[in-house]
């Protein structure tokens, strides 16, 4: 059900990506859930959720991303998105508001680490899992399937790009 790529593109692209990154103008987002304004609490003693940086990519910008697109070889793209949280101190322990990226079982999501991190994907199914980001690393999985970011407590910054596509082949789809 989630599928992980280590070194997936070259270093040079690698590296490309990192320095776009370094240039974005970033947008703030009180949540980490995409394009939804959160008014209520999201702390408990799981979740602490203090926002995220984000910037999405336009239609005209994915050319720039066809190495990542063609590994991740579906009909068509919905949306790419940076994202970036920073430390926290106070999420220790915690994840960020679980979501899913879409309802259906026709969508797939990607997350791809643009640097190394502490600040793991958690995903919620039978068990949970954590992936702790690393450089050149992409992770894909069914868009239902439940699954959170978490604030690095360590590193400085982590810096992701999330795809969301509809899938070529609707054989996967998430439990829990």
């Amino acid at each position: 059900m989630i599928k992980v790529f280590e070194n997936c593109i070259p270093i040079e692209l690698q590296n490309r990506y990192l320095d776009f990154a370094n240039k974005l103008d970033w947008i703030y987002n009180n949540s980490t859930i995409y394009n939804q304004e959160v008014k209520e609490s999201r702390i408990t003693d799981e979740i602490y959720d203090v926002g995220q940086l984000s910037r999405p990519l336009y239609p005209k910008e994915y050319h720039s991303f066809d190495p990542l697109i063609k590994l991740f070889d579906q009909q068509y793209v919905l949306r790419i998105k940076y994202n970036l949280l920073w430390r926290c101190a106070d999420t220790l322990g915690r994840w960020n508001s679980p979501h899913r990226d879409m309802e259906e079982n026709e969508y797939v999501s990607g997350i791809y680490y643009v640097k190394d991190s502490d600040g793991d994907t958690v995903f919620f199914g039978d068990t949970i899992t954590r992936i702790t980001p690393k450089k050149g690393t992409l992770v894909i999985f069914p868009s239902n399937l439940l699954h959170a970011s978490s604030n690095p407590q360590i590193s400085q910054e982590r810096i992701v790009i999330n795809f969301v596509a509809r899938q070529k082949d609707i054989n996967i789809s998430a439990k829990g």
